[in-house]
């Protein structure tokens, strides 16, 4: 019976290939018609895989290899593949197409057997299969956020159709989990663990790899990361921290009803478009942004911010705000551009491409007369100072060149050799002196600079001077901020260092107003350790506003640095004018410092600065040392090595710390000393000032202290500050290390438990007095070329080798 079996088979198979009627090709090769194939890409029975609603249609060829003309229908044993072949005969040695479109609708490996029937004759079968999944370019991994306690990953479909629940999920150290569904073009957000110590895959369902971000280390503490134009908008396989933009956790917020990409929970692909209303969502730092109609400080209560900003139309932000247009990558201006005078444009990197208008408005502090002068720095291309001034004498436009000396002024008024008549260019990042437009008075100078906004670095040659008179001001040049925002002065005079100036800029302010009463023009000096001046508010988080030009004093012949590091969002309201114009914010400081002020009958002050820092000395520090340059009738400042400073830094705080104060004045009067401002530990300090002339102690911490002045000149010595009530005099027993100094007659007595090697002994401007060698522990030194109430300096080294080093007032 088995025989008989066999032998049948064999004769219907014989009978197969004998009477085949069809051929049946895909891609050029044939495939077999015995249902035998296993469905590759090659023939095009695999259809590959593609994402859910998606499909793709193959085309195959049947051939009529029967002799006669013959009809034929196919059919589908699964509805994922659908067949098209047309009605009709098929010629002998003629083909026909078969289509067949693969449209999955369940999940992974589909597969199905297509037969080709031929009328009156045999059946013909083939398999096909394909797979349905999510792939590279339909997901993405938009957002990574980590707040310490809180961590989560934003999830963007990019596609227009739904991904089912399952079809995606995320892997972290080896675990897999799969993640709900995901409507077209939204975003879902996913809490996880312990992704900022791994990698963070998407994938899909086949493992994949359909995006990635972060690696095996410690990347993603306490900071959030998100996807956008300033690094890019697509998924990737592999991780590279340039693909993302960093932001801080201050800006994000969480929240599925934001409209900035910058939020978690939001992502909105391509750019924000303003076309009266922000269409596919709201600006921000991560996002283009085109500006298609008129756009002011009034369309929106946030600051403008973009990684590209076109300007295709009207962007007028003048508006008395302190709102800025931030832009961290590319500005395009095509239309017309107007920031206000306390408005700010910030650019972080970038170029700006220019073929609009670009306006910056500047307004100077009011003028009271027509000589009241301004500096001014450019924060436009190619500006010209007649031009920008056009209202203003141009035979009252200045320039400040150290190296040379002008004749006009050489002889009679040798403070002001050094400047010289200037109408033309403004050179980038170059200050000048402007006097007032002519008119009535009081007056406001109002500039509208027009050009290409500067941006990015630039270097700015400085010059230490020369002098017909050794004047004291001969090394300081004239510069200014080069950019239509303000800069952070801290972070100039960082960048700075290395021996190019000393540390303190200058703000000229041309007679201001400060609680009623107009003061004298003068300079206002800023450092690390503060500002001091004749105007500027109390507790002021100084800023040097745009267009502001600015006094630095050089060290050596040098290029100072401005870079977009150094610009300032917002806070562009100090333009140095009067003690009420552009608002300036309350900033507390809990710095160690004291501001003192001198105040005469006509109730003008003149201020200095004291502080306390660990990373300062008793010395002369860069940016925490800040020079005098006095430009009023009267002076007050400390001393350091014979020098007058309107800024002292000193070490941290202590006790016995004593502080040399000097004044100086061109005419007689009665003064007022006073305390305008503590912070830190000095607020619960007591403060002493000492009139070493009159030997009359003040604590100035509960008390002004009020003097008559009847003669003229310099009194370098005249005041010492201190922090005891006990006067550190020789009558008061210095002991350390068993070193022991008191006063005899016409004597200092020391007694040591140590031999003394060497001991000397300076005045308070750094003179050497006395210079020994005893080698005992037991002598006396003369003190009679020393006068009674002298600040005096010791030195000392003993045997041992311990070094005592105080400061003491001989009484």
């Amino acid at each position: 019976m088995k025989k008989i079996l066999f032998f049948l088979i064999l004769i219907l198979n014989l009978s197969f290939v004998l009477a085949q009627e069809i051929e049946i090709t895909g891609n050029g090769n044939l495939i077999p018609g015995d249902g035998s194939n296993i469905p590759q890409a090659s023939d095009d029975t695999y259809f590959g895989t593609i994402i859910l609603g998606n499909n793709l249609t193959h085309t195959f060829t049947v051939k009529n290899t029967s002799g006669s003309k013959i009809k034929a229908t196919v059919t589908s044993n699964n509805t994922d593949f659908t067949t098209i072949f047309s009605k009709g005969s098929i010629q002998n040695e003629a083909s026909k197409e078969l289509t067949i479109t693969f449209s999955p609708t369940s999940n992974n490996l589909s597969e199905a057997i297509i037969s080709i029937q031929v009328t009156g004759g045999n059946n013909y079968i083939f398999n096909v299969s394909g797979n349905k999944n999510v792939l590279f370019g339909d997901a993405m991994i938009s957002q990574y956020y980590n707040n310490g306690t809180t961590e989560i990953i934003e999830i963007k479909n990019l596609t227009t159709i739904d991904i089912p629940a399952g079809d995606v999920s995320y892997k972290i150290g080896g675990n897999t989990v799969a993640l709900g569904a995901i409507q077209a073009n939204t975003t879902i957000t996913v809490n996880i663990s312990n992704g900022n110590t791994n990698e963070i895959e998407l994938v899909n369902n086949l493992g994949n790899v359909l995006d990635i971000i972060g690696d095996n280390s410690d990347w993603g503490s306490n900071i959030s990361f998100t996807k956008g134009a300033c690094g890019t908008e697509l998924p990737h396989i592999s991780y590279n921290n340039n693909d993302w933009i960093e932001l801080d956790l201050t800006e994000v917020t969480i929240s599925n009803n934001s409209n900035k990409n910058i939020d978690v929970g939001t992502y909105n692909l391509g750019p924000a478009i303003w076309n009266g209303t922000w269409g596919n969502g709201y600006p921000d730092k991560t996002r283009d942004v085109e500006i298609n109609s008129p756009y002011d400080t009034n369309s929106d209560s946030f600051n403008l911010e973009a990684c590209n900003l076109l300007v295709d139309n009207d962007l007028n932000y003048n508006g008395s705000t302190l709102k800025s247009v931030v832009v961290y990558n590319n500005l395009n201006i095509n239309g017309t551009f107007i920031v206000g005078d306390t408005e700010s444009l910030v650019m972080r990197n970038g170029v700006v491409n220019y073929s609009g208008t670009f306006t910056k408005i500047e307004n100077s502090q009011i003028k009271q007369t027509l000589n009241d002068a301004t500096y001014w720095s450019s924060p436009v291309e190619v500006a010209i100072l007649s031009n920008e001034f056009s209202n203003a004498d141009t035979n009252r436009m200045f320039e400040l060149i150290p190296t040379s000396i002008n004749s006009i002024y050489e002889t009679n008024y040798p403070t002001y050799e050094h400047w010289f008549n200037y109408s033309g260019d403004m050179a980038l990042g170059k200050g000048y002196s402007v006097e007032g437009d002519i008119g009535s008075f009081p007056a406001t100078q109002i500039v509208n600079f027009t050009g290409k906004p500067n941006n990015g670095f630039y270097n700015v040659n400085i010059e230490p001077g020369i002098s017909s008179s050794n004047q004291a001001n001969k090394n300081y040049n004239l510069i200014g901020n080069p950019y239509p925002s303000s800069i952070d002065p801290d972070k100039f005079i960082n960048n700075n260092g290395g021996g190019r100036f000393t540390g303190t800029i200058y703000v000229w302010s041309q007679g201001t107003i400060n609680g009623g009463v107009y003061q004298d023009a003068d300079y206002y000096s800023y450092n690390l350790a503060g500002g001091a001046g004749t105007s500027i508010p109390e507790g002021a988080n100084y800023k040097i506003a745009s267009g502001q030009g600015f006094m630095i004093e050089a060290e050596n012949s040098s290029s100072i640095v401005f870079n977009n590091e150094m610009r300032v969002i917002g806070e562009n309201d100090m333009f140095y004018k009067s003690h009420d114009s552009k608002k300036s914010p309350n900033i507390k400081d809990d710095r160690d410092r004291l501001w003192l002020q001198i105040t005469n009958s006509n109730k003008k002050i003149k201020e200095q600065l004291i502080g306390f820092f660990s990373n300062a000395t008793e010395g002369v520090d860069y940016g925490y040392d800040g020079k005098s340059i006095n430009g009023n009738e009267y002076n007050f400042y400390s001393t350091l090595e014979n020098n007058k400073y309107t800024i002292q830094g000193l070490g941290k705080f202590s006790i016995d710390k004593i502080i040399t104060l000097g004044f100086d004045t061109e005419k007689a009067d009665v003064f007022t000393i006073s305390i305008s401002k503590m912070e830190g530990v000095l607020k619960d300090q007591n403060i002493y000032l000492v009139d070493n002339l009159l030997n009359i102690t003040t604590e100035l911490s509960k008390d002004d202290y009020t003097f008559s002045q009847t003669e003229i000149g310099e009194f370098k010595d005249r005041f010492t500050l201190q922090f005891t009530t006990v006067t550190l005099g020789i009558d008061y027993v210095l002991i350390e290390e068993n070193f022991v100094v008191s006063s005899i007659e016409n004597g200092i007595h020391v007694q040591s438990s140590d031999d003394v090697k060497s001991i000397r002994v300076f005045d308070i401007l750094g003179k050497k007095i006395l210079d020994e060698n005893p080698n005992k522990s037991s002598f006396f030194l003369p003190t009679n070329k020393i006068k009674i109430g002298s600040i005096l300096i010791i030195q000392a080294q003993l045997e041992n080798g311990v070094e005592i080093n105080r400061k003491v007032i001989y009484n």
